[in-house]
């Protein structure tokens, strides 16, 4: 079986991170994967990697789009880039094509979307085109939602879920639900935690503060720099790749006694597991990583820009007693440094269980699903 995964990162990195669970799977399952991403991937994994010339945003401004030295990208430059899409799928020639997110989101791709999937539907023997996305969606105006179900009907077989329904339905985020004509799958949770991630003592006592891989979390780490000032415990920032060189060399400038400031490491889950406190922000991949590594977390959910996601995500996590929101409009060093207190005097909760398995999961639907299209 031959498998294009299409994905877009513009911010953060929790669509690639998904993607890339995906595609291990899948090679590991013996498909032959490509993963075509237009935002910065790193190498790794058996399968291949098609990196498009890159797109990003900055927080704040998604309809921006911009390359690589954050200039805005032409209509000439995107054209360039969707032909040069349409000549790996033409080359690739896939059975089942992936697209990460689309059309429930990354409208301003479609100049190199469309173009993409008219093409694959032109083919003598069209492959199965399949949407992934995660467990909650960006809530959309109606007239949005109403075009996702055309172009849902138009192009795709499957719509997968990554996610588990009885923690959040797909209908909390995207209202217009039932009138998708095509099956909807749920995965369970796409989760690359294991328990080698863990163990020893490093770590141990430390606020541990996080704000993924993009630059949205920028605030956050500011407000727990000026907090850790205010308290005798020790507390670890670490920063993600989305925040460039120069302002993190100036960041670590706030370093003093009780606070040290790093780059993300690739231990981070040893980290998380040890740690008093953490605190982040609450995208998909954070909210996983906390409920495995159990420790009490303070969540800061991004939501400016009327961004809806995180914030739905930490009210539902929250129910269930896995984490305590602190909103982001109330963010200060007081409010912060209240959380904490609050999250250490927690009782532990008795963990329901959440389908964790979603990368095997996709896998097993995905072969499913393509045995019935070639019928």
């Amino acid at each position: 079986m031959k498998v294009a995964i299409y994905v877009q990162h513009l911010l953060g990195s929790g669509h690639l991170v998904r993607a890339r669970l995906l595609a291990d799977a899948l090679y590991a399952d013996g498909s032959q994967v490509t993963l075509l991403s237009g935002g910065a991937a790193p190498a790794g994994g058996g399968y291949d990697l098609v990196q498009l010339p890159i797109i990003k945003t900055l927080p704040g401004d998604f309809s921006t789009l911009l390359d690589q030295h954050d200039q805005p990208v032409s209509k000439s430059w995107k054209a360039a880039r969707a032909q040069m899409l349409a000549s790996e799928m033409e080359r690739i020639a896939p059975d089942v094509l992936v697209v990460e997110t689309w059309p429930f989101g990354r409208r301003q791709l479609e100049f190199e979307i469309l173009p993409m999937l008219a093409q694959q539907t032109r083919r003598p023997k069209p492959p199965m085109i399949v949407c992934s996305i995660r467990d909650i969606l960006q809530i959309r105006k109606q007239e949005r939602r109403l075009q996702t179900l055309q172009q849902l009907e138009h192009f795709f077989s499957l719509v997968m879920v990554h996610g588990d329904p009885h923690l959040i339905s797909l209908q909390c985020s995207f209202s217009e639900y039932s009138g998708i004509n095509c099956p909807v799958v749920y995965t369970g949770y796409m989760c690359g935690a294991s328990d080698a991630d863990t163990g020893g003592t490093e770590g141990a006592g430390e606020i541990l503060v996080s704000a993924g891989g993009g630059a949205a979390g920028f605030e956050l780490l500011r407000v727990a720099a000026e907090a850790s000032s205010l308290d005798v415990r020790p507390w670890h920032l670490l920063v993600g790749p989305g925040i460039d060189d120069s302002e993190y060399q100036a960041f670590r400038q706030r370093q003093h006694s009780n606070l040290k400031i790093e780059r993300n490491r690739e231990d981070f889950r040893r980290l998380l597991a040890n740690c008093e406190v953490s605190i982040s922000q609450y995208g998909y991949n954070t909210a996983l990583e906390l409920f495995t590594a159990g420790c009490p977390a303070v969540v800061v959910p991004y939501s400016r820009d009327g961004e809806t996601e995180q914030a739905m995500r930490a009210e539902k996590f929250a129910k269930k007693g896995f984490c305590l929101v602190l909103d982001e409009r109330r963010l200060c060093t007081h409010s912060l440094l209240s959380a904490i207190d609050h999250a250490v005097e927690m009782k532990p909760v008795q963990k329901k269980t959440i389908n964790l398995n979603g990368a095997s999961e996709s896998v097993r639907l995905i072969k499913a699903h393509l045995q019935q299209f070639r019928l």
